[in-house]
């Protein structure tokens, strides 16, 4: 976001200075925080499943070998 800040400030004074109000980047505060949870959210749940299902397994069962 950072980024996309600094890039609309410097296109706006060089190559977009015919074009007031264009800009390059859009990415509001509220937009990267939702991205963040909403990843935050999937890796938890991607991570939480497996782990679930293999605390439910008997731990002698799971390290013999056939």
């Amino acid at each position: 976001m950072l980024f996309g800040q600094v890039l609309n400030f410097i296109a706006a004074r060089t190559f977009l200075s015919s074009y007031p109000g264009f800009t390059i980047s859009v990415f509001s505060i509220w937009l990267c925080l939702c991205v963040i949870a909403l990843t935050t959210v999937i890796a938890l749940v991607a991570g939480l499943a497996p782990a679930n299902r293999a605390a439910k397994l008997d731990p002698v069962e799971s390290l013999r070998y056939e």
